[in-house]
């Protein structure tokens, strides 16, 4: 028993800090980023197919929506393990993407409004040499 508390607490004692280094971008639309990601409550923009498509029901007449992100993601990773060289470190290959996207939508009358959306929820990529 006592081997087996020194082996969990000499493997506790070794191990080492992990950070995250996600992103996630809503390229949907431009005019939904400049606002954080606080979108899916208003129904103001034809781009709420994409964040709530029920919001059609508010909006009038003929909408037309487009537009382009451009990202361009860069980031480093250093190791600071022992299952590597450690201290190396590594840096992503410079790419950009252009993430485009289109809306409309039309009134049919009071009760039925139908949209039609064109976008691309997954156009980001990261490459490591």
């Amino acid at each position: 028993m006592r081997r087996l508390i020194a082996t969990i607490c000499l493997i506790m004692l070794s191990s080492a800090s992990v950070y995250a280094s996600g992103f996630s971008i809503y390229e949907a639309s431009v005019r939904a980023n400049g606002m954080l990601g606080a979108f899916s409550a208003y129904a103001d923009h034809v781009s709420t197919i994409f964040y709530n498509p029920a919001g059609l029901g508010g909006l009038e007449g003929i909408q037309i929506s487009g537009g382009v992100s451009i990202i361009a993601p860069r980031t480093t990773f250093r190791n600071k393990t022992i299952l590597a060289p450690f201290g190396a470190e590594y840096e992503m290959e410079k790419q950009e993407f252009l993430v485009p996207n289109f809306y409309g939508s039309y009134q049919i009358n009071k009760q039925l409004t139908v949209g039609l959306g064109v976008y691309a929820p997954f156009g980001l990529g990261t490459k490591w040499p």
